[in-house]
């Protein structure tokens, strides 16, 4: 019969709880998950609202410039009074499926603090925020 130190045996386990655990460890969140489409300055032309029975479409001046920058790092930006709601958002994600696309926004790390839907033809963009009745906000490319 062969005898094993104890020395060796331990070592052995130790190594081999070390490799699990290692294993185990979630992979660090990445944010920056830039989409090349969305990639610019996009600038807020139109903005649609339904309250009670009534929906509504109004045109935004190019004056005071509302706009949303997205980089190709997955940065976003945004600045002007009708995009206050955008404003802690820090980065975005895109993702695509077979009949829609979500953009995700964070403001910190871990997970997406919000999600819309969004809609993308050439250089007009609509952000589909939830809302109980239709509403959107269009965005032409700007740059």
């Amino acid at each position: 019969m062969v005898q094993i130190p104890c020395q060796r045996i331990s070592f052995f386990f130790s190594v081999c709880l070390l490799l699990v655990v290692a294993a185990c460890q979630e992979k660090p969140f990445t944010l920056g998950q830039g989409a090349p489409q969305l990639v610019g300055t996009w600038r807020l032309t139109e903005r649609a609202d339904s309250r009670d029975t009534l929906f509504t479409v109004r045109s935004v001046p190019a004056l005071p410039v509302q706009s949303i920058t997205f980089t190709a790092d997955g940065a976003v930006s945004s600045q002007g009074k009708e995009l206050e709601y955008y404003r802690p958002a820090r980065y975005y994600r895109l993702e695509t499926g077979p009949t829609s696309s979500l953009i995700r926004f964070y403001i910190g790390q871990n997970h997406a603090n919000f999600t819309q839907a969004l809609s993308l033809r050439s250089d007009t963009l609509d952000l589909l925020p939830l809302c109980e009745r239709p509403c959107y906000l269009r965005f032409v490319r700007s740059r």
